[in-house]
């Protein structure tokens, strides 16, 4: 996740792709619902970065449900965040 972080900062953007796809398979596989939630919602905002706000609004609302479910309130804050800013951008 890290990794796909910093390349989303230095505008990586593929790499980023790459990078969080991968930590979203292994917080699937590890059961990790947070991790889970996370890796979809910068998977969004990396897709927004791309200027694909489909994709980017996809993957917020999977992560949103996600947060929602476990109760993750800061996850829900920022997934709910990004989530207006692209509906605003669209």
């Amino acid at each position: 996740m890290q990794q796909g972080l910093q390349q989303n900062r230095t505008s990586q953007l593929r790499a980023a792709l790459n990078s969080f796809q991968q930590a979203l398979q292994i917080y699937r596989a590890l059961k990790n619902r947070q991790g889970e939630a996370a890796a979809l919602g910068n998977l969004g905002v990396t897709y927004f970065n791309q200027g694909n706000r489909t994709k980017a609004i996809e993957y917020l609302k999977q992560s949103l449900a996600i947060a929602r479910e476990i109760k993750y309130r800061p996850g829900e804050a920022f997934t709910l965040g990004n989530l207006g800013y692209t509906y605003v951008s669209v």
